[in-house]
């Protein structure tokens, strides 16, 4: 009976042996766990360089966008510029104009006769003879304002050549379209008006209708100016997104040829040969 008891707590004891040796085997070492600690964390410094990588990539690719669209909404604003502008060919290229300052300006007048085609046959409107071009235009101005030269102090055949120059520019401002004068055409009619004012021509109101003329010559004049900077500025934004789209596409090409840089930057150019040479002999042993 003791014998059979022995036995029986052997058996236990051998049992508790084998189960505390198969425990041991499962529990892993302090060593592993920090292997595997350190191989876990610099997985996720690889995955986290990876992010970074590509939200780089990701933010060059909206900025490239970016510029793209205000390129795009540059080009779009320079097209309805252009709508206008195209109708001014003689002034394709704008020179500096000070046209609203020249209006004032009491300079003396170079206008006379045979700046305007007035040959030909001649037709008395009101008071004074005109010819057969001008009689439509004479009549209007009777009609809506009288007779102009009313309150002149010069004869009639004094203020003849004044009245036929007036009705002249009044006929050719009928005729001519906005997109087709140029300065010279205003600076000339500004002359004839001043005459006509300097002989006390009641003709304030032409003066009045030539510098809003002039006004918008003035505008049309500043917007072909605007249109040459937004072209200039349409360029560079244009090489600037080009740069940025070149930028990205080397950066992406070439990021394992820099990232094999960075692990030479500072060092001598012998740096890890040795350690590589180790590595391999292992490998092969």
């Amino acid at each position: 009976m003791c014998r059979s008891k022995i036995e029986g707590n052997l058996d236990i004891a051998y049992g508790l042996a084998s189960s505390c040796s198969e425990a041991s085997e499962r529990r892993p070492t302090k060593a592993r766990k920090l292997a595997e600690i350190a191989v876990h964390m610099k997985s996720l410094e690889l995955k986290n360089e990876a992010h970074q990588q590509e939200n780089e990539t990701l933010k060059r690719k909206y900025e490239a966008v970016q510029l793209e669209n205000e390129a795009l909404q540059l080009e779009n604003e320079t097209l309805k510029q252009n709508s206008m502008i195209e109708k001014f060919p003689s002034t394709s290229n704008a020179i500096e104009t000070d046209i609203l300052k020249k209006i004032e300006a009491d300079d003396v007048s170079r206008v006379t006769l045979k700046d305007f085609n007035l040959d030909g046959p001649l037709k008395t409107v009101g008071k004074y003879s005109v010819p057969l071009s001008l009689c439509e235009t004479a009549k209007q101005i009777n009609e809506v304002c009288g007779d102009i030269s009313a309150t002149s102090k010069f004869n009639m055949d004094s203020n003849q050549g004044i009245y036929q120059m007036f009705c002249a520019i009044i006929k050719e401002m009928k005729d001519l379209q906005f997109e087709e004068i140029t300065e010279d055409q205003i600076l000339k009619w500004r002359d004839v008006i001043n005459d006509a004012l300097r002989m006390n021509f009641n003709v304030g109101f032409a003066m009045e209708h030539l510098k809003k003329i002039a006004k918008a010559y003035d505008g049309a004049m500043r917007l072909i100016k605007l249109d040459n900077v937004n072209s200039r500025i349409f360029n560079l934004k244009a090489q600037l997104s080009a740069a940025k789209v070149e930028q990205y596409e080397i950066s992406k090409i070439s990021q394992v040829y820099m990232d094999a840089a960075q692990q030479f930057v500072g060092k001598r150019v012998s740096s890890g040969m040795f350690e590589s040479a180790i590595v391999t002999a292992r490998g092969n042993s």
